[in-house]
């Protein structure tokens, strides 16, 4: 089974992804749900040892995920 999910931006491509992939039992396409962050800390960090952030933001349009990859 393959999820994949897209981004509420870009929710107007639901239906076009569901039809391109219509033929796939095995794949599902649904819009995110999720509201907010999920991983939002309680307690102010005491020190930051970070020199710079490692991770470059990319705009991402959908989200695939593969069960036991």
């Amino acid at each position: 089974m393959m999820s994949i999910i897209i981004h509420r931006p870009y929710a107007h491509l639901e239906e076009e992804l569901n039809r391109a992939f219509k033929a796939q039992e095995d794949v599902k396409v649904t819009v995110d749900k999720r509201n907010g962050e999920r991983r939002t800390s309680r307690q102010p960090v005491e020190l930051d040892r970070r020199r710079a952030d490692r991770r470059t933001p990319k705009e991402e349009l959908v989200e695939v995920v593969l069960p036991g990859a």
